[in-house]
């Protein structure tokens, strides 16, 4: 599989999401009653993922589902990328608590003096010409 398939748009959060849940309940059914959503819902979206991903995520059984080796391994990533998204918003938050503070990153040095020759023709701002 290209792995830039997986960046052409059609892979959303939501699928990570849902395998990630899936896996947890180990169940379509117990899964779609945790995402408050439809079992044919959940169902679709893992068909989704799967066309996209070429390869079967889970063993269907007749008491529920366990992930493949192809599960096992995309769930690990899945998780990954879902933890890094939940301390991004956390991060937000926190910025946002602090309030209107200067970002960590942006330049505390003064700005430079100004270069220009002289006051720039009709204006009436401060001698230097920046004005």
């Amino acid at each position: 599989m290209d792995a830039d398939r997986l960046l052409d748009g059609r892979l959303k959060l939501r699928h990570l999401v849902l395998v990630a849940t899936i896996a947890e309940q180990g169940s379509v059914v117990r899964a779609a009653e945790r995402l408050r959503v439809t079992q044919p819902v959940v169902t679709r979206g893992l068909r989704e993922l799967e066309a996209i991903l070429g390869v079967e995520l889970f063993d269907r059984g007749p008491r529920g589902v366990t992930p493949t080796i192809y599960g096992s391994a995309f769930l690990t990533h899945a998780q990954a990328v879902l933890t890094q998204v939940r301390q991004a918003g956390q991060h937000i938050t926190e910025l946002r608590r602090a309030g209107p503070a200067r970002s960590p990153w942006a330049p505390t040095w003064p700005a430079p003096p100004c270069c220009c020759p002289g006051p720039s023709p009709g204006s009436s701002g401060p001698a230097g010409g920046c004005g």
